[in-house]
């Protein structure tokens, strides 16, 4: 089993290491809302964060940063 269900599909898809090569960015862990924690260590622009927030919390206040 993976730490998340991206890791666990991909897993069941026989992905078995990433290509990506260098240094991946720390980031802290956002643990301050009480519907989800955000670790943008590992955010893949997936967007579920921004739909939580808007369609459950009704804040809209995160959004994605390009």
């Amino acid at each position: 089993m993976g730490h998340c269900k991206l890791q666990d599909d991909a897993y069941h898809y026989g992905v078995k290491k990433s290509d990506l090569k260098g240094e991946m960015k720390q980031f802290r862990l956002e643990a301050t809302n009480p519907f989800y924690e955000r670790d943008m260590t590992k955010c893949i622009l997936c967007g579920k964060c921004v739909r939580v927030c808007s369609e459950i919390n009704g804040a809209g206040v995160i959004d994605f940063a390009y």
